[in-house]
């Protein structure tokens, strides 16, 4: 996508050096017109290009099933480490350490299940489709014991 950007750049500096030119060395009635048409082109050319990004696909690495309607929502597919707090004047702090290791020969949890699609349609709602380590606060004021 970024080669188009330079392509199109460098053809506006090349039309706007051409235009310039033929206004300088041919006659002003000429210029007049080879500008009213290269003007034309050019608006059909962003006319076109405003109609494939309207139809375009969205990108396949958006999230797909995350809905944060609500007024201040968050939405997570997947695991939150940490703090996620929409009210207001939270003072949380994140917790000092997390749990301690498994003793050794313990066998490891499983693989955390994939996350699916979340909804937080609520004011101030939090959707999490995975696991949530730290804290999660939906009220105002929060806080946590030191």
């Amino acid at each position: 996508m970024r080669v188009w950007a330079w392509a199109g750049a460098v053809a506006g500096i090349c039309v706007a050096v051409a235009l310039v030119l033929v206004a300088v060395l041919v006659d002003l009635d000429t210029g007049d017109r080879v500008a009213s048409v290269v003007g034309a082109v050019a608006g059909l050319a962003g006319c076109a290009v405003a109609l494939v990004a309207l139809l375009r696909e969205p990108a396949a690495d958006a999230e797909p099933g995350i809905d944060a309607s609500g007024e201040r929502a968050v939405g997570v597919g997947g695991g939150v480490r940490g703090i996620v707090s929409t009210g207001d004047n939270a003072a949380l702090r994140a917790p000092d350490a997390g749990p301690p290791p498994p003793p050794a020969g313990t066998p490891s949890p499983g693989p955390s299940p994939s996350p699916g699609p979340v909804s937080a349609p609520g004011d101030r709602a939090i959707a999490i489709g995975g696991d949530l380590d730290g804290i999660a606060s939906t009220g105002d004021a929060a806080t946590t014991p030191p």
